[in-house]
């Protein structure tokens, strides 16, 4: 997020704050609780997956814990610990900045 690459940059770990008010203001609704831990999203990062063991540890495997934002070619997802959402992956984040 600190290396702002252009609005009109969308590959991996694009970032805006256009595009994360956009979210925020009009795309809250999309995110959703996964439901299963084989989703290729939560798999573990020796898997090729984003999860860590010490990520699977503290949400004791719970996929719903998870919320996944997939839209338009935007990627999103947090993780919920406690009562705390923490973000644990995005990318094309500025494909939402081409949206009419």
């Amino acid at each position: 997020m600190k290396n702002d690459r252009g609005l009109g940059y969308t590959g991996d770990f694009s970032y805006s704050d256009a595009a994360l008010r956009r979210v925020i203001d009009q795309h809250m609704h999309r995110f959703a609780p996964l439901t299963d831990m084989s989703s290729s999203w939560l798999k573990l990062a020796s898997r090729g997956g984003l999860i860590d063991e010490e990520l699977l540890r503290q949400t004791a495997g719970d996929p719903g814990r998870f919320h996944l934002f997939d839209y338009n070619g935007c990627h999103i997802l947090l993780v919920q610990i406690d009562s705390n959402f923490k973000l644990v992956f995005w990318e094309g984040m500025n494909h939402l900045l081409k949206e009419i």
